[in-house]
């Protein structure tokens, strides 16, 4: 920084700007803004961040570290308790900042003519008494609270810091996922389905993506591949299918055991006969139904609907209502 430079920026506040205290506070102040516009007027390559302090749920001041053309100052700024006992978390936050901020730029010289002549705790660590402990109960609190601001920033990471960042997002995942199915809704839809269920079973996770390993990404991402491979030509003919027609699909895929051989024969009948429908086998009924009544065919819609609702229809006949030739509604009974 040449002279010229440091010496409109360290140039004393004009009077304009420079406040009295509010009643019952000694000390004159300028306020934060003009802080920032003055370093933005001189031009200063400066680099700000912050730590807040919080004790018992409350932002009870922040210590800054403020970076002017590759030099660092530090300052503490603290939150009055009548500020404590009104203000918000958010407000104390920005009021603890405010504060570390200025006692930052006092520390290379901008505004230090404000604390000239206070008692201020930033004076020499030689020129500082001691506090004398008596015994008395005001000791034992100063003490107290000296232990709880130790305890605070040596928590200060467990307790504050944001939590890092997700190696990768759900949104950006399904995004993959939408492009290795070469953009098919009901391609990708099934494939991220699939794939999430085998990759939370081999990795044992849970479906919040935002926590994974990049063992588990990978492991998600080698499920999604041998899905696209194993699928990718079956969904190409049902491409110019209604969604009903490839939920029929879905349903009827659905019924074939995993324990047959690679050719696969008839169902097995068994209980699962008698169970109620899925909901993958009730869309497609219901959209048969839907259909039959906007064709006015009122009569077949109820007893279909009766048969439901009694139970007569279950997972073993339920297509049997349906006509897949036509996708309408039929009698099953």
């Amino acid at each position: 920084m040449n002279k010229e430079t440091k010496k409109k920026l360290l140039a004393p506040f004009p009077k304009e700007v420079v406040q009295d205290p509010p009643k019952g506070k000694f000390g004159k102040f300028v306020n934060h803004a003009v802080y920032i516009e003055r370093l933005r007027d001189c031009d200063v390559d400066y680099e700000w961040e912050f730590e807040p302090i919080i004790i018992n749920d409350k932002v009870i001041g922040a210590k800054g570290r403020l970076t002017v053309e590759g030099k660092v100052y530090e300052g503490a700024g603290d939150v009055e308790g009548p500020a404590l006992a009104r203000a918000t978390l958010g407000e104390c936050l920005k009021l603890a900042e405010s504060d570390a901020f200025k006692r930052s730029c006092m520390r290379f010289g901008l505004g230090v003519e404000l604390w000239s002549g206070t008692d201020d705790f930033y004076a020499d660590d030689n020129k500082q008494q001691p506090i004398q402990k008596t015994g008395k109960v005001k000791d034992q609190v100063i003490e107290k609270e000296d232990e709880a601001l130790k305890k605070a920033k040596e928590n200060f990471a467990k307790d504050i810091m944001q939590p890092a960042e997700p190696k990768i997002t759900q949104k950006i995942l399904q995004e993959m996922v939408f492009i290795s199915c070469n953009e098919d809704k009901n391609f990708a839809n099934k494939c991220w389905k699939t794939s999430m269920e085998m990759t939370k079973l081999k990795a044992k996770v849970t479906g919040d993506v935002a926590t994974w390993k990049e063992s588990t990404i990978k492991t998600f991402l080698d499920n999604v591949e041998t899905f696209v491979t194993n699928y990718a030509d079956e969904y190409k003919e049902r491409e110019g299918n209604t969604d009903t027609i490839n939920n029929i699909i879905d349903v009827l895929d659905a019924k074939v055991s995993d324990k047959k051989e690679e050719e696969v024969g008839e169902v097995k009948e068994g209980p699962w006969m008698q169970e109620q429908p899925s909901e993958k086998q009730l869309k497609p009924f219901n959209d048969c139904v839907n259909k039959a009544i906007d064709n006015g065919d009122d009569e077949l819609a109820a007893k279909a609907k009766s048969a439901l609702a009694d139970g007569s229809i279950n997972k073993g006949n339920i297509f049997d209502w349906v006509d897949t030739e036509t996708w309408s509604l039929k009698d099953g009974s």
